[in-house]
């Protein structure tokens, strides 16, 4: 929804916010997670901490599972935040929670990507890339990762960062088969939705939307 950097004197300022409650991420140069807290906006706020940036997302409401699937979009998402823990994806539009789906992560979920074949999905800032209609799982969305900082911590371990992360649907053919498939972390690092849910975001979404990926 919002990201900032430090001005000369380690100040974030965000200016014009809709008020309400928000969930404020401070994040380092190498996506590490210094801070999550709920801030309460009612016009401008200043926050002061040691990090790069923060990214400002709206705090997620109470959200019963009736509205992860029935619920079609209506307008453009401009932000998109993944609670992985919770396995919930909630996109935002013009400052309001449109919808939040759940979803499925890499085999390994727990944890930030940092290497190839590790099975993690990844952690931190980044954005939509790249649309495509023709994917193997339906429709994809292309995540930004690796960025220059998860190639760097590739290289000084030795090792390659791994990259095609998507937001994707079922395997091609499988889309009867959503039950099975919702039951289980099944990528290799992926978030997969049922191919009804990816047609709807594809549908609603732009290249270059930012994304924040949340542990």
């Amino acid at each position: 929804m919002a990201r900032a950097m430090a001005d000369t004197d380690g100040i974030f300022r965000l200016l014009h916010l809709p008020a309400g409650n928000y969930k404020v991420v401070a994040i380092t140069g190498y996506n590490d997670v210094l801070m999550s807290k709920t801030l309460a906006v009612r016009n401008t706020d200043l926050l002061t901490t040691e990090c790069d940036e923060f990214f400002l997302a709206q705090a997620k409401p109470k959200t019963s599972k009736k509205k992860y699937a029935d619920t079609l979009l209506k307008q453009v998402v401009d932000s998109v935040v993944v609670y992985k823990k919770r396995r919930e994806m909630a996109v935002f539009g013009s400052g309001r929670l449109l919808k939040v789906y759940h979803i499925c992560l890499g085999f390994t979920p727990v944890g930030a990507k940092h290497f190839q074949g590790d099975g993690k999905t990844p952690e931190g800032h980044y954005t939509l890339s790249c649309k495509n209609p023709y994917s193997q799982y339906h429709k994809s969305l292309c995540i930004s990762y690796p960025n220059k900082d998860d190639r760097e911590f590739a290289h000084k371990a030795g090792k390659q960062p791994g990259g095609d992360v998507m937001i994707h649907g079922l395997p091609n053919g499988e889309g009867s088969r959503k039950d099975e498939y919702v039951a289980d972390d099944w990528t290799w690092g992926c978030i997969a939705l049922n191919d009804e849910e990816i047609d709807d975001l594809y549908a609603h979404v732009h290249e270059r939307t930012p994304i924040m990926l949340l542990p």
